[in-house]
């Protein structure tokens, strides 16, 4: 007797993946979204787990393909339209952890965080 056994799959969550995992000072990074929403209209990101605009790095607004830096924009990040954030020439400071807040069509938001070690 043959048994297969089949489970739904669950819907795609948001993720962010560190590209390298751990970055030495002075490299590049990039904190890599995998699964944003089709319907998102907004993300942020910050440089803390708690999205307050004085620790904001950037904004993105999906139906202008509009992006904005905010005060914790050091001139080395810069955001993508899939989401993802790139920091080049990353140094101690830039250690922490990151939180990306979006929006979607309805206005519902979700946050994801994700934590970068500078050795």
């Amino acid at each position: 007797s043959f048994l297969t056994c089949w489970n739904a799959p669950a819907a795609a969550e948001l993720t962010i993946e560190l590209v390298p995992p751990m970055v030495a000072e002075g490299g590049n990074s990039v904190l890599f979204v995998h699964e944003m929403p089709l319907n998102v209209q907004a993300f942020y990101w910050y440089k803390q787990r708690d999205p307050t605009k004085s620790y904001e790095v950037a904004r993105y607004l999906t139906p202008t393909n509009e992006s904005s830096k905010m005060p914790q924009h050091s001139g080395r990040k810069t955001v993508f339209y899939s989401g993802s954030l790139l920091i080049r020439n990353v140094t101690q400071a830039d250690s922490g952890v990151y939180t990306l807040l979006t929006f979607n069509t309805e206005m519902q938001s979700e946050l994801t965080h994700v934590h970068l070690e500078v050795r």
